[in-house]
C-alpha cells in the first residue's frame, strides 16, 4: 500500500518568516494521482532532526518527500541527514555534476568549490534535473522506503514536482470529487446528506472556503455497495439547490459565464457593500462584455441624486429598507440599461445598530426590466464578514432566481 509523507526543512517555516506552501503545492500535485498525504513533518535545518523525522516518517510510510535544504550554504543539510538516515556516502554524482556545470555557464556565473555540494549525493541516489535553478533534486530507497528530495525555493519546487509521477504510482481505484457550494452550514450541509442518504461520512471531507464550502467524495472510502458514479449522482441531486460548481471555477466566474451565454448584461447599485460585488466581477476576463458599471451610493443624496431614489421613501422606512432596496435595484436598471440590476443596502457594522435594524441587517434586490425580487437578512460577523456575506447571498439570488432556470 502507498502511504505518503512530507518532510519540510527550514528555520523559516518553524519561526514564521514565511508560510509553508510546499505542503499544499505536493498534496495538490499528488490529488490527481488517487494519492493524498498521510503526514507531515517540519524540522530545523539539523541534520540530528532531519535524520530523528526520517525514522518516525519511515516506520508508517511507503514513500517520503523531503523539501528543502539542498543549497550550498552551511545550513543546507539534508543531504548530510540523508547519508546518515541510508547509512551510504557521500559522492560526486556525474550527471548532477553536468546539470549544475551548465546552469553557472547558462547564468554566467563562476562555478566555486562552495558549490561542489550540489552534486554531491548519496551513492545510489538518482539526481533529478532542476529545470530551473541550481540544485538538482535526488531520490533514493532504503529498507523498502522510497525518498525523493527537492529544493525548498517554491518556484524550482513547483518546476520539479512532475518527478513525482515516475516515482510514485498512481492509485486508480481511488479518485476524488469536490462540490463548490454556497448557501448552507457544514453541519447543515452533512446533516442533509445523513438524512437522506447512506452515503459514508468517512468517504466526505468538508472544508470551508468563506463564505462558500467545498465538500469533497472520496471513492477510497466507499464500501462495494456504493458505487462511485451512483453515489455522485445521488450526492449531486440532494445539494442541487446550494453546488455552483463541480469544477475550479469560484461563484462570480460560475455567475459571469452564465450572463456570458445568455448574452446578458449586469449593473450593480452598492450601500453597505462598497463596491464588493462589482469588484467581484471585476476579477473576471473578459467581463466588460457583460458588466454595464456600478454605483456606490452611501450617502442618501447618491440614493436620491444619481439613483433617484424617492426622498420620502427613505425618510419613511429609512436607507436600510425593502422599498429601498427595491428603487435601487429598478432604478439601476434603468439608468444602465442592464438586463439585471443588484442593489444592496444594510449595516455592516460594528455600528449603526438599533434594535429594530441590528447590525449585519441587509436588504438585497435583483431587478429586471418586469420583475424585481428582494431579500431581507441579518447576517452575523466581522464587517468584512457581513459585507462578503451580502455580497456572496445576491450574487447566488442572481443565480437561483434567473441564471438557471
Amino acid at each position: 500500500m502507498t502511504t505518503i509523507a512530507s518532510l519540510h526543512i527550514g528555520y523559516e517555516i518553524l519561526t514564521g518568516r514565511c508560510v509553508n506552501q510546499h505542503q499544499h503545492s505536493i498534496a495538490a500535485f499528488l490529488r490527481p494521482f488517487g494519492h493524498s498525504l498521510n503526514m507531515s513533518l517540519s524540522v530545523h535545518d539539523d541534520v540530528t532532526a532531519i535524520n530523528q523525522a526520517l525514522h518516525l516518517l519511515s516506520q508508517s510510510n511507503s514513500h517520503i518527500i523531503v523539501t528543502g535544504g539542498l543549497g550550498p550554504t552551511r545550513d543546507d543539510c539534508t543531504r548530510d541527514a540523508i547519508t546518515q538516515f541510508t547509512q551510504q556516502p557521500l559522492c560526486t554524482n556525474d550527471d548532477a555534476k553536468q546539470w549544475v556545470q551548465s546552469y553557472f555557464k547558462s547564468q554566467n556565473k563562476p562555478l566555486t568549490p562552495t558549490h561542489h555540494s550540489l552534486f554531491t549525493l548519496p551513492k545510489t541516489a538518482i539526481p533529478l534535473n532542476n529545470p530551473i535553478g541550481a540544485a538538482p533534486g535526488f531520490s533514493i530507497i532504503h529498507n523498502n522506503c522510497a525518498l525523493v528530495a527537492l529544493p525548498g525555493v517554491p518556484s524550482e519546487l513547483t518546476s520539479m514536482l512532475f518527478h513525482l509521477s515516475d516515482w510514485i504510482p498512481a492509485n486508480r481505484s481511488c479518485s476524488q470529487h469536490t462540490f463548490h457550494c454556497f448557501g448552507i452550514g457544514e453541519s447543515q450541509l452533512e446533516s442533509l446528506i445523513q438524512q437522506q442518504s447512506d452515503i459514508p461520512l468517512e468517504s466526505l471531507h468538508f472544508q470551508i472556503k468563506f463564505p462558500c464550502i467545498d465538500l469533497t467524495l472520496d471513492t477510497h472510502h466507499l464500501p462495494d455497495n456504493h458505487p462511485p458514479d451512483l453515489t455522485l449522482d445521488t450526492l449531486r441531486h440532494l445539494i442541487s439547490d446550494y453546488c455552483y460548481s463541480e469544477t475550479n471555477a469560484n461563484f462570480p466566474d460560475v455567475i459571469s459565464q452564465r450572463l456570458f451565454e445568455q448574452e446578458a448584461t449586469i449593473s450593480c447599485a452598492e450601500s453597505c457593500t462598497s463596491g464588493l460585488i462589482s469588484s467581484l466581477f471585476g476579477q473576471v476576463p473578459g467581463i466588460s462584455a457583460a458588466l454595464k458599471g456600478g454605483i456606490i451610493a452611501y450617502e442618501n443624496k447618491v440614493k436620491t441624486h444619481t439613483l433617484q431614489v424617492n426622498s420620502e421613501l427613505i425618510n419613511q422606512q429609512g436607507a436600510v429598507s425593502d422599498a429601498v432596496a427595491r428603487q435601487m435595484a429598478s432604478n439601476c436598471q434603468k439608468i444602465m440599461n442592464s438586463t439585471y440590476a443588484i442593489s444592496t443596502t444594510g449595516i455592516a457594522g460594528p455600528t449603526g445598530g438599533s434594535p429594530d435594524k441590528p447590525v449585519g441587517t441587509v436588504f438585497i434586490g435583483i431587478a429586471t426590466k418586469d420583475k424585481i425580487i428582494t431579500e431581507h437578512h441579518v447576517f452575523q460577523g466581522n464587517r468584512s464578514q457581513v459585507q462578503t456575506r451580502t455580497a456572496y447571498t445576491a450574487l447566488n439570488m442572481l443565480y437561483r432566481h434567473f441564471l438557471i432556470q
